[in-house]
């Protein structure tokens, strides 16, 4: 196995870069930025941003989806109780089910910075201050 593999992280970040790189995204810096751009405005990116929002939200018990009256991507949480499935919307990801990092590797990290690209977006902040070394206009 590669130095910065980890088998809860990798195959999803392999499914990742993919698809942005379908967009003609190969740099890294330039993924989050994207990423940002994307959970930010995701019918501009559509059907890339939902690839990449299910990818993110995978095995999370959460599955981002675009609202599309205000354009912007809300969190369905699912909860057994009681045997029955509710729902309960928020506005921000909850990231609680996620893997704990007990030894972080490059893959772990990355997948932790696209994270916080999707974050950024979503709250609407602007993505080409935020990730000023990539030179491509994604907004």
């Amino acid at each position: 196995m590669p130095k910065n593999y980890d088998p809860f992280y990798s195959p999803i970040l392999l499914k990742i870069d993919k698809i942005v790189e379908q967009l003609g995204v190969t740099d890294d810096l330039c993924k989050e930025r994207l990423i940002c751009s994307m959970y930010k405005d995701p019918t501009r990116y559509s059907p890339h941003s939902n690839f990449v929002s299910s990818e993110l939200s995978r095995d999370f018990n959460f599955r981002l989806l675009i609202d599309t009256n205000n354009n912007t991507l809300i969190d369905i949480i699912v909860m057994r109780k009681a045997g029955l499935k509710t729902r309960r919307l928020r506005k921000t990801s909850d990231t609680s089910e996620l893997q704990p990092v007990s030894n972080p590797n490059g893959a772990v990290v990355r997948f932790y910075r696209f994270i916080q690209a999707a974050r950024d977006g979503q709250d609407q902040r602007d993505c080409l201050r935020l990730y000023p070394q990539c030179n491509i206009n994604t907004e």
